[in-house]
């Protein structure tokens, strides 16, 4: 079979099928205890691997997303001058998540969940630009300034004096637990655990003058949300290749039995186990349903575009896992070597995970004019399975054509 032109991408036929599972490797080590009380320079990175959106990792730190100890009173300051944190300015927040989750209010209703910087008083937070302290623009204490900027092209981004931004926790605390984030992609929560206040009552976890109309244990969930839904345990697989929830797709999966994607003699490695199998998958994601002759168009649009754009990111961190220098001209041949592709496949990672998560936010928003949609290979296996146990239970199964568009079904 050939993919459907509707596919939106150019994808080659294949002479092979999708091979058995790659070998193991071990996980990725996802907040483990890290003690920088000691430590007033803290070095950011990103690990494009480590979920879907990737996760920060900290020098001297083991694995990403480390939970750090910090001392209150102390000021510390996050260097983010290492290229790959374009796109990903650091944030914190009293409840994870910050600005990406929603918190309820005193009064009940919903809006962003709380983030430090501006407390009456002192700021906690001071972010610096060109190597400045920013407290002119509208937050007061630089973070409509600083964020911005990481929009702008890798190459501008790079040139830059190194962003970077200040911590100070007050020495008298009376609360345990924040969070460090990212401002542009969700999902990229981790906890800062404060030792030393000097605050005498009872302690809290979450600062419960920014509670809200939550409650601690309420606060609490929304970071085990974002733990269970965004930094999941990452499957053998998906290890190997870099992707994520690819692994149901490296085997002979049903969708994708008379469907091939690449072909020749150098089709058969583990680099292409590993595009074979993000091929399937999107595929499979991109066969969505329109509810109604009155769905949105934008609803049906962003269904198809998501998985395209998920596939877009996976070839890129596969690439990325698998490319050497062997692969490109000599280092400094413009616009063609190894750096060059590096810089590539960051740009298309990060602008399209931005992406993917604005069109994931409309449809939650507009859910009326969204309608809802299943998968329609999902549909079509439902509809098999009871044609099956039909047919095992000697009961008379009626027609075996399938629902419109389906394949028939193998009894």
């Amino acid at each position: 079979k050939i993919l459907p032109h509707h596919f939106m991408h150019v994808v080659l036929v294949l002479c092979s099928g999708i091979l058995p599972v790659l070998s193991v490797q071990s996980a990725y080590i996802i907040g483990k205890d890290c003690d920088k009380t000691s430590d007033t320079e803290i070095k950011l990175k990103w690990n494009e691997f480590a979920s879907e959106w990737g996760l920060y990792e900290v020098e001297g730190c083991e694995g990403v997303s480390p939970r750090l100890f910090l001392k209150a009173g102390v000021t510390y300051t996050f260097d983010q001058s290492d290229a790959s944190n374009w796109y990903h300015p650091v944030g914190f927040s009293y409840i994870a998540g910050g600005a990406h989750s929603v918190c309820k209010a005193s009064d009940g209703s919903e809006g962003e969940c709380p983030e430090l910087g501006g407390e009456d008083g002192k700021s906690t937070l001071q972010y610096y630009v060109g190597g400045e302290a920013v407290t002119s623009d509208e937050s007061g204490f630089g973070l409509d300034a600083y964020e911005p900027l990481f929009f702008n092209s890798q190459d501008w981004w790079g040139e830059q004096v190194a962003f970077k931004v200040s911590l100070t926790i007050p020495a008298d605390a009376s609360y345990t637990t924040i969070y460090y984030f990212c401002h542009i992609h969700a999902g990229m929560s981790a906890e800062i655990h404060i030792m030393g206040s000097t605050f005498t009552g009872a302690m809290t976890e979450i600062a419960a003058d920014f509670l809200g109309g939550e409650t601690e244990a309420s606060a609490l969930q929304i970071y085990a949300g974002i733990l269970e839904s965004s930094q999941p345990k990452v499957a053998k697989f998906d290890q190997q290749c870099g992707t994520v929830n690819s692994e149901p797709f490296s085997s002979s999966h049903a969708v994708c039995e008379d469907n091939l994607f690449l072909c020749g003699g150098g089709a058969h490695d583990t680099y292409g186990q590993c595009l074979k199998a993000i091929d399937c998958q999107m595929h499979h994601n991109m066969a969505v349903s329109v509810p109604s002759a009155s769905t949105s168009k934008f609803a049906t649009f962003a269904r198809q575009m998501i998985p395209h754009h998920q596939n877009a990111v996976a070839m890129a961190k596969v690439f990325a896992k698998f490319m050497d220098a062997s692969d490109f001209p000599p280092d400094g041949t413009e616009d063609q070597d190894m750096e060059w592709a590096q810089g590539l496949l960051r740009s298309i990672i990060n602008v399209q995970n931005f992406q993917i998560q604005a069109m994931q936010g409309w449809l939650e928003a507009n859910k009326e004019m969204a309608g809802e949609s299943t998968h329609c290979y999902e549909a079509c296996k439902s509809y098999c399975e009871s044609m099956e146990k039909r047919h095992l239970l000697f009961m008379t199964a009626g027609s075996h054509d399938p629902p419109k568009g389906c394949p028939p079904c193998s009894m």
